[in-house]
């Protein structure tokens, strides 16, 4: 299950892995009343949070338009096609 990738529980504590700084800062917004819930849910006054970002998100940034369009690609191999089809050039501004 997908859910089991994101969410450990162990020692009373509550691992959750967030993909990337927007969900962060959004989890950040509901944290305490989240714990508060689970907490509450549960019976258990002694479980803690601790959330972690993945690692493969915190690559560098692209800088040049061929740059970015590779990693585009990267995540959609069809934009492959779809530039040699059409004939397009990533790097014309």
């Amino acid at each position: 299950m997908l859910a089991e990738q994101f969410l450990k529980y162990e020692n009373q504590q509550l691992k959750i892995l967030l993909t990337n700084d927007a969900q962060h800062h959004l989890f950040d917004e509901i944290k305490q009343d989240f714990l508060d819930f689970i907490r509450k849910e549960v019976k258990n006054n002694s479980i803690t949070i601790e959330i972690s970002e993945l690692e493969d998100n915190k690559q560098k940034k692209a800088l040049t338009p061929s740059e970015k369009f590779n990693v585009m690609a990267l995540k959609n191999p069809l934009l492959k096609e779809l530039r040699s089809r059409l004939d397009l050039d990533p790097t014309f501004n």
